[in-house]
């Protein structure tokens, strides 16, 4: 797994600056908590960047990804102001019924 590939595959689906895109990622790296460390192996699984955005677009859903966030905030990995910025690009990808927008 490239993180180049992975931050850009959270760049380009769920709207991050890069540099929160770059913060998002390295706190998943340093995680010890479950959906963290879930969400590390599956990206590792993913050698393609096509199939990285696919991934990223499909498989990991707003819920998980919120609550990732929350993890990473309560496991201090990432700082209460920088996962409000996150949760609020987020929150402009995520439709009425939860789900990502389409493009």
């Amino acid at each position: 797994m490239h993180v180049a590939e992975v931050e850009q595959a959270l760049t380009a689906w769920w709207g991050m600056a890069e540099e929160d895109a770059h913060a998002f990622w390295n706190a998943v790296e340093r995680s010890q908590t479950l959906r963290p460390t879930v969400l590390r192996a599956n990206l590792a699984l993913v050698s393609d960047p096509v199939a990285m955005a696919r991934f990223v677009r499909q498989s990991c859903t707003p819920f998980t990804v919120l609550q990732t966030l929350e993890d990473l905030v309560q496991e201090g990995q990432l700082s209460g102001p920088r996962a409000t910025r996150m949760q609020t690009c987020l929150h402009a990808r995520i439709d009425p019924s939860g789900q990502w927008r389409t493009r």
